[in-house]
């Protein structure tokens, strides 16, 4: 069953990864929280993670930004390489 353009709540491994893989991005300088964490696959069947309730904070806890909703498309290929 196809679920294009449906939200889907993402499992709980998928949290700590996607933190991890977005503070080596921002070199470790800012940490990144979030409320909630899903992901939908678009009509071109690209898959989107989207975080909602997004804090970032600089190392002595002080937010730096907030964001209601932040999302970043996928490519395919590196999804079926294991690579995010």
């Amino acid at each position: 069953m196809m679920l294009v353009g449906q939200t889907v709540q993402a499992p709980g491994w998928m949290r700590g990864l996607v933190s991890e893989r977005i503070e080596q991005a921002l070199d470790n300088r800012l940490q990144i929280n979030f409320g909630t964490i899903g992901v939908v696959v678009d009509e071109t069947l690209r898959p989107q993670v989207k975080l909602g309730g997004v804090v970032l904070t600089d190392p002595e806890g002080v937010d730096v930004a907030r964001f209601d909703m932040i999302s970043a498309s996928l490519g395919r290929q590196a999804l079926s390489q294991g690579r995010l």
